[in-house]
Protein backbone atom coordinates (compact mmCIF):
# COMPACT_ATOMS: atom_id res chain seq x y z
CA UNK A 1 0.00 0.00 0.00
CA UNK A 2 1.67 2.84 1.25
CA UNK A 3 5.44 1.85 0.18
CA UNK A 4 4.29 0.83 -3.23
CA UNK A 5 2.13 4.13 -4.26
CA UNK A 6 4.80 6.59 -2.44
CA UNK A 7 7.06 4.68 -4.26
CA UNK A 8 5.33 5.33 -7.53
CA UNK A 9 4.72 8.59 -7.19
CA UNK A 10 8.23 9.22 -6.72
CA UNK A 11 9.39 7.91 -9.79
CA UNK A 12 6.82 9.39 -11.80
CA UNK A 13 7.80 12.97 -10.08
CA UNK A 14 11.63 12.10 -10.47
CA UNK A 15 10.85 11.50 -14.50
CA UNK A 16 9.05 14.26 -15.10
CA UNK A 17 12.00 16.80 -13.18
CA UNK A 18 14.03 14.44 -15.89
CA UNK A 19 12.27 16.09 -18.73
CA UNK A 20 12.08 19.46 -18.13
CA UNK A 21 14.14 22.39 -18.73
CA UNK A 22 15.67 23.47 -21.89
CA UNK A 23 18.96 23.18 -23.92
CA UNK A 24 22.25 22.62 -21.68
CA UNK A 25 19.89 22.70 -18.17
CA UNK A 26 17.57 20.17 -19.27
CA UNK A 27 17.02 17.08 -17.14
CA UNK A 28 18.44 16.23 -13.31
CA UNK A 29 21.93 16.63 -12.83
CA UNK A 30 22.99 14.06 -9.89
CA UNK A 31 26.21 13.47 -9.25
CA UNK A 32 27.70 14.47 -12.66
CA UNK A 33 25.57 12.22 -14.28
CA UNK A 34 22.52 13.87 -16.42
CA UNK A 35 19.70 12.27 -16.33
CA UNK A 36 17.00 13.23 -19.12
CA UNK A 37 13.88 11.43 -20.16
CA UNK A 38 12.01 12.19 -23.50
CA UNK A 39 8.35 13.30 -23.50
CA UNK A 40 6.95 9.73 -25.13
CA UNK A 41 9.10 7.70 -22.63
CA UNK A 42 7.57 9.66 -19.90
CA UNK A 43 4.40 9.33 -21.59
CA UNK A 44 4.47 5.61 -21.70
CA UNK A 45 5.70 5.63 -17.59
CA UNK A 46 2.98 7.76 -16.79
CA UNK A 47 0.22 5.06 -18.45
CA UNK A 48 1.96 2.43 -16.39
CA UNK A 49 1.83 3.66 -13.32
CA UNK A 50 -1.61 5.48 -14.26
CA UNK A 51 -2.68 1.65 -14.63
CA UNK A 52 -1.83 0.95 -11.31
CA UNK A 53 -3.73 3.36 -9.55
CA UNK A 54 -6.27 2.69 -11.67
CA UNK A 55 -6.72 -0.71 -10.41
CA UNK A 56 -6.29 0.55 -7.04
CA UNK A 57 -9.13 3.07 -7.74
CA UNK A 58 -11.85 0.72 -8.72
CA UNK A 59 -10.85 -1.36 -5.70
CA UNK A 60 -11.75 1.12 -2.97
CA UNK A 61 -14.44 2.24 -5.47
CA UNK A 62 -16.07 -1.27 -5.63
CA UNK A 63 -15.51 -1.54 -1.94
CA UNK A 64 -16.70 1.64 -0.12
CA UNK A 65 -20.15 1.85 1.29
CA UNK A 66 -21.11 4.36 -1.04
CA UNK A 67 -19.49 5.12 -4.07
CA UNK A 68 -21.00 8.80 -4.10
CA UNK A 69 -19.68 9.34 -0.93
CA UNK A 70 -15.92 7.71 -1.88
CA UNK A 71 -15.94 9.67 -5.56
CA UNK A 72 -16.61 12.75 -3.67
CA UNK A 73 -14.28 12.64 -0.77
CA UNK A 74 -10.54 14.45 -0.63
CA UNK A 75 -8.97 10.77 -1.12
CA UNK A 76 -11.75 9.73 -3.58
CA UNK A 77 -10.15 13.12 -5.94
CA UNK A 78 -6.75 12.22 -5.21
CA UNK A 79 -7.27 8.76 -6.13
CA UNK A 80 -9.20 9.67 -9.06
CA UNK A 81 -6.78 12.29 -10.45
CA UNK A 82 -3.40 9.78 -9.78
CA UNK A 83 -4.29 8.01 -12.44
CA UNK A 84 -6.49 10.58 -14.72
CA UNK A 85 -4.26 13.16 -15.74
CA UNK A 86 -1.40 9.75 -16.12
CA UNK A 87 -3.94 7.94 -18.68
CA UNK A 88 -4.83 11.05 -20.72
CA UNK A 89 -0.58 11.97 -20.99
CA UNK A 90 -0.59 8.68 -22.64
CA UNK A 91 -3.51 8.70 -24.65
CA UNK A 92 -2.38 12.02 -26.09
CA UNK A 93 1.23 10.38 -26.41
CA UNK A 94 0.67 7.64 -28.34
CA UNK A 95 -2.10 9.52 -30.52
CA UNK A 96 -0.37 10.60 -33.74
CA UNK A 97 0.30 14.57 -34.44
CA UNK A 98 -0.15 15.74 -30.85
CA UNK A 99 3.25 16.25 -30.83
CA UNK A 100 2.61 19.73 -30.82
CA UNK A 101 0.39 19.36 -27.46
CA UNK A 102 2.77 17.78 -26.06
CA UNK A 103 5.37 20.32 -26.32
CA UNK A 104 3.10 23.46 -25.30
CA UNK A 105 1.95 24.76 -22.16
CA UNK A 106 -0.58 22.37 -22.45
CA UNK A 107 1.24 19.31 -22.47
CA UNK A 108 3.89 20.57 -19.46
CA UNK A 109 1.28 21.45 -17.41
CA UNK A 110 -0.40 17.74 -18.18
CA UNK A 111 3.11 16.16 -17.21
CA UNK A 112 3.41 18.09 -13.83
CA UNK A 113 -0.31 16.96 -12.90
CA UNK A 114 1.74 13.70 -11.62
CA UNK A 115 2.88 15.23 -8.48
CA UNK A 116 -0.64 15.52 -7.50
CA UNK A 117 0.40 11.53 -6.89
CA UNK A 118 2.51 12.66 -3.77
CA UNK A 119 -0.78 13.12 -2.23
CA UNK A 120 -1.90 9.56 -1.90
CA UNK A 121 0.53 9.80 1.36
CA UNK A 122 -1.97 11.61 3.05
CA UNK A 123 -4.30 8.41 3.36
CA UNK A 124 -1.66 7.25 6.37
CA UNK A 125 -0.52 10.70 7.52
CA UNK A 126 -3.45 12.91 8.38
CA UNK A 127 -1.57 15.70 7.42
CA UNK A 128 -4.75 17.71 6.19
CA UNK A 129 -6.70 16.60 9.25
CA UNK A 130 -3.85 17.99 11.49
CA UNK A 131 -4.30 21.09 9.74
CA UNK A 132 -7.75 21.12 9.83
CA UNK A 133 -7.78 20.96 13.78
CA UNK A 134 -5.00 23.62 14.04
CA UNK A 135 -7.12 25.74 11.99
CA UNK A 136 -10.45 25.32 13.86
CA UNK A 137 -8.40 25.39 17.58
CA UNK A 138 -7.16 28.61 16.32
CA UNK A 139 -9.83 30.45 14.16
CA UNK A 140 -10.61 33.01 16.25
CA UNK A 141 -6.85 34.27 16.57
CA UNK A 142 -5.99 33.75 12.85
CA UNK A 143 -9.36 35.70 11.92
CA UNK A 144 -7.91 38.91 13.95
CA UNK A 145 -4.33 38.47 12.71
CA UNK A 146 -6.02 38.54 9.19
CA UNK A 147 -7.87 41.73 9.63
CA UNK A 148 -5.19 43.18 11.29
CA UNK A 149 -3.06 42.43 7.93
CA UNK A 150 -5.26 43.91 6.21
CA UNK A 151 -6.33 47.01 7.58
CA UNK A 152 -2.27 47.68 7.73
CA UNK A 153 -1.85 46.84 4.15
CA UNK A 154 -4.75 49.46 3.20
CA UNK A 155 -3.42 51.83 5.29
CA UNK A 156 0.12 51.44 4.19
CA UNK A 157 -1.56 51.25 0.57
CA UNK A 158 -2.93 54.74 1.23
CA UNK A 159 -0.02 56.04 2.29
CA UNK A 160 2.68 54.76 -0.27
CA UNK A 161 -0.51 56.59 -2.84
CA UNK A 162 -0.28 59.94 -0.73
CA UNK A 163 3.27 60.28 -0.98
CA UNK A 164 3.48 59.25 -4.61
CA UNK A 165 1.18 62.08 -5.38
Amino acid sequence: GLIASLTLACISIVCYACSTGDGPEKGLHFFGINFIVDYIPLAILDGIIALVFLREWISRLTSAESSIEYLLSPLGLVDFFSWSFGAIHFAIAVIPFTTDFLNSGGGEWLRAMCAIRSLKAERWMGAFDDMWDVLEYHRPLLVSTGCLALILCMFLAEILFTFEH
